[in-house]
């Protein structure tokens, strides 16, 4: 009996299929981002290799899934602070207004920046529109569940 192995070269560039980095496509095998596929079926170039094109990847340096809590663009595995939901520079854990952008200013020394002093401000409750008093009209704990033009929730003072 005599058996033949066919080595299968679908693109016909002397590669078989099996070892070719792109076998629909003839190609020189050069692979740029080294993740396996070669320059001639990527989509784009993906330095990270975590197959989202550096051009559409939010930290195109470093391999993630793409994760972004603070919605800021940058993934959070690049972002400084990647729980900055108003994207000032201040993570939340310390900002003193984490809904309005602000230099953390506190001119009355309430605890609360002077871009969240006085005036009221919208949150959205479930599906349902309230209004909350200003920040620092507070003076008994309470917790509201907010929503802010997205799927992120959370309580609010935060840790509540």
């Amino acid at each position: 009996m005599t058996v033949n192995v066919v080595d299968t070269d679908s693109d016909n560039d002397g590669i078989p299929d099996n070892l070719d980095n792109c076998p629909t496509i003839a190609n020189d095998q050069t692979d740029t981002d080294s993740d396996g596929i070669g320059d001639a079926c990527n989509d784009a170039d993906d330095i990270d290799s975590d197959e989202y094109a550096d051009s559409r990847d939010n930290c195109p340096t470093i391999a993630n899934d793409q994760s972004d809590v603070d919605f800021d663009g940058i993934g959070d595995v690049c972002d400084t602070f990647p729980n900055d939901f108003d994207n000032d520079g201040f993570s939340d854990e310390i900002d003193n207004c984490i809904l309005i952008a602000n230099d953390q200013t506190d001119t009355n020394g309430d605890g609360f920046g002077d871009a969240c002093d006085g005036g009221d401000f919208l949150v959205t409750v479930s599906t349902e529109p309230v209004i909350f008093p200003s920040p620092s009209s507070r003076c008994s704990p309470w917790a509201a569940s907010w929503e802010v033009s997205g799927p992120r929730t959370g309580t609010w003072p935060p840790g509540t």
